[in-house]
């Protein structure tokens, strides 16, 4: 009988996700947004198991990475320095979308987010130059 409970609590936990394959000293180059080429630079790593940072055109961002089954993900809360730029729509965009992303999908030279809408955004690992 305890064996079988022990079972059915197991069965019942929920289970830690592991992250995706993702290189830990690898940086990547967000390079399409919603289907267009993305105009500028924004960067992002993941530095560490359930942590994601980046730079957006204007301002470092940090926060928590969250992996669940078949490519579930989500990031947040972000937090992100403030200095002003010329950029700021576009990096209030940028930081509004992966506060909605809901999925993950592993390309050959990175990944691409998804959000509940519909919308991408196309990480490709930064080659050195």
């Amino acid at each position: 009988m305890k064996h079988l409970i022990f079972l059915a609590l197991l069965a019942a936990a929920p289970m830690a996700q592991a992250q995706p394959a993702v290189d830990e000293n690898a940086e990547f180059l967000l390079t399409e947004m919603d289907g267009a080429p993305y105009e500028g630079r924004s960067t992002m790593v993941f530095p560490a198991e359930g942590r994601v940072a980046g730079q957006g055109p204007c301002n470092r961002f940090m926060g928590r990475a969250e992996w669940g089954e078949d490519g579930a993900a989500s990031f947040g809360p972000l937090a992100s320095t403030m200095m002003a730029c010329p950029d700021l729509d576009r990096e209030k965009a940028l930081l509004h979308a992966l506060g909605e992303v809901t999925r993950i999908e592993m390309t050959d030279d990175g990944f691409v987010l998804t959000t509940a809408a519909g919308d991408a955004l196309r990480y490709s690992r930064e080659s050195a130059d």
